[in-house]
């Protein structure tokens, strides 16, 4: 009876302790702070804005053909953009894609590219960037988790190639000049601008 006594004691114990220590890290924070419990938005003296956010698992890659945890692919997603992106309201929007186009049977996506797109280092985005980061994913060597995907996505030998039942060079997607890429699916996917949000596709 005793031994059940000091669990329950321990058990409202930790959960007071909890319950103090989250109010007084709210506590910290500005008074100006925006945010839905585990991201807080702050405005830092001088100019610019402070993001806190709470991860559940330590971001184990930020190699957008690499990681599969939630949290990298969070991290990613922050820090990068794919060719489609997603609004304030959730609904998919061009990213480094200026427009497409998708043909009458829908099974071709034509992709132009933004002419402000660059990288950090000042180097412009091309769509050779995205042709070698899209290959790289559906090549068997690189060992990638979400190589499927691209079959999944409806990409022509997406799954066939992962698999190593097919050359690289046979994957559907092209690139006519630098700032054109083009994918070709092996049938219409109402999903497919949602899914190329996701950022196993970026670069």
């Amino acid at each position: 009876m005793k031994a059940f006594k000091r669990i329950i004691a321990l058990v409202l114990t930790i959960g007071i302790l909890t319950t103090v220590f989250s109010a007084c890290g709210k506590g910290q924070d500005s008074a100006n702070d925006e945010g839905d419990g585990n991201t807080t938005v702050s405005d830092v003296p001088g100019g610019g804005v402070k993001i806190n956010m709470s991860i559940t698992e330590e971001v184990s890659n930020i190699d957008p053909n690499m990681a599969f945890s939630q949290s990298s692919m969070q991290m990613i997603s922050l820090t990068n953009e794919g060719l489609m992106t997603f609004d304030t309201n959730g609904k998919v929007t061009c990213g480094l894609a200026e427009s497409y186009d998708v043909s009458e049977d829908g099974k071709t996506y034509t992709f132009h590219l933004r002419d402000d797109a660059y990288w950090s280092n000042g180097t412009k985005v091309t769509s050779n960037d995205f042709m070698f980061s899209w290959q790289r994913l559906a090549n068997p060597e690189t060992g990638s988790v979400y190589s499927y995907m691209l079959g999944t996505l409806g990409v022509k030998n997406g799954f066939t190639v992962p698999a190593g039942q097919a050359d690289i060079s046979e994957l559907g997607i092209s690139a006519p000049d630098e700032s054109t890429f083009v994918v070709e699916l092996d049938g219409p996917r109402t999903y497919f601008l949602y899914l190329i949000a996701m950022a196993s596709y970026f670069m």
